[in-house]
């Protein structure tokens, strides 16, 4: 099993020994991609919407939508509720990504009936030992049940999420039309070693900037599904040009894309450990989060590392895939947003992503790992380049 994230980004120092899922991977995701937004998932990412750490995130919730608009109207009126409450205590508490995570998987294992009561799915396996210990520190949902039914009662949050269920399926729809996921997927099988048997993509329209993924195993079958967490797509779509729908589409892409990625470069890091450490003695000469926000995820040349060749990778798809008249303009979103010091201060990303396309194209687009090496020597010299 192995959780890799994008923000934050790398292995969570193997939070695999904290939780240990696996999976009960259903015969309807085997071989397939699907995309989805569940409804206890949903449930949480209301709840969460009405905690205060989520209110002053724009990484966690997304306010720029009509649909937030009617989440307000609908269940402000319960902002002091106990388990908003008690979620808000788990975000403050433990910092908010650990807590969410735990929400997000366990949501999956849960539907919800017509009387709002939580139906468990035992989709997702977590030894009871585990869940008893985490319930001590997070917000997970077997412990707080009764207070997360409660929440859904008196907000009847069941006939909500029905009656938002053509606004869901028209994301869905917006998703797919800008997303072609199974050429993604294709085209990192053929860069990479790594294979998966399943994925399912999971949104929330409530969700900001926080994306994550994890692959969990069914021992079972001896397959494995990755999940990737990711914001929903815009909602209108209408009134683009054709340069405008493609750029837009390159973003969309690269959210997902990006999370997928993790799950196939984060493996591939493992084998080269010494070498990241040797290359990256000083991880903030690559990574400024720590000048530029409270904390950061970031905080190894590991994790860094990763973001970097993962971030980079899809740069090295869509020259192969973009209209080269758009590729300028695509690039430059990217690249930008990952080098600006208010976005994500990855502040050499630009000079990595240039060297990374040029050895790429130099040697005849090879598999992603015989360009680890070139990129570390180069990483490492500049660094000693610039720093002596």
């Amino acid at each position: 099993m192995a959780i890799y994230f994008m923000n934050p980004a790398g292995t969570l120092e193997r939070a695999g020994e904290m939780f240990a899922p696996t999976v009960n991977i259903k015969s309807e995701y085997l071989n397939k991609t699907s995309l989805e937004a569940p409804i206890v998932y949903e449930l949480m990412h209301v709840i969460g919407s009405q905690t205060k750490i989520s209110q002053d995130s724009q990484n966690l919730l997304n306010k720029n939508t009509a649909y937030y608009g009617e989440v307000e109207q609908h269940f402000s009126e319960l902002s002091d509720h106990t388990a908003v409450k008690f979620f808000n205590r788990s975000l403050s508490n433990n910092g908010s990504f650990i807590p969410y995570m735990a929400v997000k998987i366990l949501a999956l294992n849960y539907d919800l009936d017509d009387d709002n009561n939580l139906v468990k799915t035992n989709e997702i396996s977590v030894k009871p030992w585990l869940l008893r210990l985490a319930a001590t520190r997070l917000f997970t949902i077997e412990a707080k049940r009764a207070v997360i039914e409660d929440f859904a009662k008196q907000s009847d949050f069941k006939s909500f999420y029905d009656d938002h269920s053509d606004y869901y399926a028209s994301l869905k729809d917006n998703h797919n039309k800008l997303v072609d996921l199974e050429r993604s997927k294709t085209w990192l099988e053929a860069k990479f070693s790594s294979s998966y048997d399943s994925e399912r993509i999971i949104f929330s329209p409530l969700t900001g900037g926080s994306h994550s993924t994890m692959a969990l195993q069914d021992k079972q079958q001896d397959k494995e599904q990755m999940f990737m967490f990711v914001s929903a797509p815009p909602e209108d779509l209408s009134g683009m040009t054709d340069e405008e729908f493609e750029v837009e589409s390159s973003w969309q892409t690269r959210i997902v894309f990006t999370e997928i990625n993790h799950n196939y470069v984060n493996p591939l890091s493992d084998k080269y450990l010494e070498k990241i450490e040797a290359a990256i003695p000083d991880y903030t000469f690559w990574n400024k989060q720590e000048e530029n926000r409270s904390s950061t995820s970031y905080d190894s040349a590991y994790k860094t590392f990763n973001e970097y060749m993962t971030w980079g990778v899809f740069s090295l798809y869509a020259t192969e895939i973009y209209s080269p008249d758009n590729l300028d303009a695509i690039m430059d979103k990217h690249t930008g947003f990952m080098s600006r010091p208010k976005q994500r201060s990855f502040v050499r990303f630009k000079e990595f992503n240039d060297e990374l396309l040029r050895l790429y194209e130099e040697s005849n687009q090879p598999m992603v790992e015989e360009l680890y090496g070139p990129m570390l020597d180069w990483m490492k010299v500049k660094y000693e380049k610039e720093v002596n």
